[in-house]
């Protein structure tokens, strides 16, 4: 796709940006997936062909189908911070959202969420419920993106240097719809104070994790796993402080 495309100025479809702030106009509505150049992406065109080269016809065409999958977000455009996606895509690595959405756990209220009750003019409870249904949502985009992985994995013609990529996605797919779950539930907690429910999404995903990842294959810093145990630890320090 770089050879063909991103490296090359005169690819089908190619475009030259006449000033700096039309390139990077371009950038952005390109990495947003704002726009999608049929060059690439239409139908049995080359984003297709990749999939069924790396993956097999059938596996690859539901993996074409996953990588399209996304919903357009329940919640308004200005009601979150800009953080915050428009288009929901399925989530399997999860570091940066975590990270993000990391400064509105505290049970106290603290500088960021300050800000951003200012900037929207919202109360705690308001702003809390927000990110708790845009979880929610996260959760069931993950679940239906499942299907597709699932499809793939099943195909009789998935390649066989693929298929343990497969799997890893399927798998980190469920770790993001249960963590989707957990920060629905915690962020409704922030403002009920009832950490039963939380507490009970916390085990189910800490035990999830348990039998199915080890440290043993990643980077020095712990990977993306690494992060999902920080942020476990994290909330489950705050559900324990709100429950007393």
């Amino acid at each position: 796709m770089n050879a063909e495309f991103a490296w090359n100025a005169s690819a089908p479809g190619s475009q030259v940006p006449k000033t700096f702030r039309e390139a990077l106009d371009s950038w952005h509505a390109l990495m947003s997936n704002d726009v999608a150049p049929a060059e690439i992406f239409a139908k049995e065109g080359v984003f297709d062909a990749a999939c069924a080269r790396i993956y097999g016809v059938r596996a690859g065409d539901a993996m074409a189908r996953f990588f399209r999958f996304h919903e357009l977000s329940r919640i308004p455009n200005a009601s979150l911070p800009r953080f915050y996606p428009t288009k929901i895509y399925p989530v399997a690595v999860l570091w940066r959202y975590l990270q993000g959405d990391s400064a509105y756990w505290s049970p106290d209220l603290g500088p960021d969420e300050k800000m951003a009750l200012r900037s929207l003019n919202v109360s705690r409870a308001e702003f809390q419920r927000r990110l708790a249904a845009l979880w929610d949502q996260t959760a069931g985009v993950n679940r239906k993106a499942l299907a597709f992985v699932e499809q793939a994995e099943n195909a009789p013609d998935l390649r066989r240097d693929a298929r343990e990529d497969v799997t890893h996605l399927r798998r980190c797919l469920t770790v993001g719809e249960r963590f989707a779950r957990l920060l629905a539930v915690y962020h409704e907690f922030l403002v009920s104070s009832r950490a039963e429910d939380a507490l009970a999404q916390h085990k189910k995903l800490a035990a999830y994790l348990d039998d199915n990842f080890t440290l043993d294959r990643v980077d020095p810093k712990g990977g993306d796993p690494s992060s999902w145990w920080e942020a476990l630890e994290r909330m489950r320090g705050y559900i324990l402080a709100g429950k007393k």
